[in-house]
């Protein structure tokens, strides 16, 4: 590639992603951007909706928020939410508003998010590009839901996106998009992948694959944006017993695991269970503070 996806400086190619199968990812860093990237398929998102995928769980997901709604249940259904930080850190924002305020998600898949805030008295509205996304979203939450972001009418005092900033082909102008929906005093409220954990331990990728996650950010990115009179960009850190797995996948399985590739399957499964249980047993008071992979949160102003 000669040319970044965002600016005129050429991105380097950092390496080859094994996606299984034999397929291979190029991956590519810009050093101008702050950003990681590989190829975008616009249609891969329908297909992970409506095909067997990694995304069933969201249905799971939102029909158990659904049945803690139905039961006015509100206490279990913010608990199920925050299981999330990113959701989390979108709720703290969120509570700052009075009751009515009118909010947006972006990415809402199948709407419980947009439910939840319903159900407290707020004006939600979720958006997905995802035909089959919105179809459950309005079966499981009603009729606050769109495809197009030209279906909206009025301005919003929040509108929010867990994640899925990393799994759209133009970041920089679904934000430009965004601001011009928000009222004059709203923000955008956003979580990131982050490139942190990658460059310190020298990962290609975090554990979400393409075709879902094609973009990877650097909190400059975020930081550099025109058009906001405030940026706010934290990073959240993982657990201990999270970074010490990560820890394990890096230097174990990517450099001594490589030496079991001979061995079946199923001893070579069993081999590293075994050792995975050991070294975080071992290094789980030792280890260092590490960036979650999808710890950026990032607070936008206009006001």
């Amino acid at each position: 590639m000669d040319r970044c996806l965002y600016c005129s400086k050429s991105p380097s190619e950092v390496g080859k992603l094994n996606l299984g199968h034999g397929e291979l990812a190029e991956i590519y860093e810009c050093a101008s951007c702050g950003i990681r990237f590989t190829n975008h398929h616009e249609s891969a998102h329908e297909s992970l909706h409506s095909e067997p995928s990694t995304y069933d769980n969201h249905d799971i997901r939102a029909l158990k928020i659904k049945r803690y709604l139905d039961g006015q249940d509100y206490l279990a259904a913010k608990s199920e939410l925050e299981l999330r930080p990113a959701n989390k850190f979108v709720l703290q924002e969120i509570g700052k508003l009075q009751k009515g305020a009118r909010i947006l998600e972006i990415g809402c898949s199948r709407g419980e998010f947009v439910g939840y805030l319903r159900s407290q008295g707020y004006n939600a509205i979720g958006s997905d590009i995802s035909i089959t996304a919105i179809q459950g979203a309005k079966k499981h939450f009603g009729d606050y839901f769109v495809t197009e972001l030209s279906d909206l009418i009025g301005k919003f005092d929040v509108i929010f996106s867990v994640g899925t900033i990393g799994c759209v082909s133009d970041p920089k102008g679904l934000i430009e998009e965004l601001a011009a929906y928000l009222d004059n005093t709203g923000v955008i409220v956003l979580n990131a992948p982050n490139i942190s954990p990658l460059r310190s331990f020298s990962r290609l990728w975090p554990s979400t694959l393409p075709p879902d996650l094609t973009r990877v950010f650097s909190r400059e990115f975020f930081e550099t944006l025109g058009g906001f009179t405030a940026i706010e960009v934290l990073e959240d850190n993982m657990s201990k017993r999270h970074a010490a797995f990560y820890k394990f996948e890096t230097i174990f399985e990517n450099k001594v695991g490589r030496k079991f590739k001979s061995t079946s399957t199923k001893h070579r499964g069993i081999f590293v269970r075994f050792a995975r249980k050991i070294f975080i047993a071992c290094t789980l008071l030792f280890v260092p503070k590490i960036k979650s992979e999808y710890g950026l949160f990032v607070k936008l102003s206009k006001k």
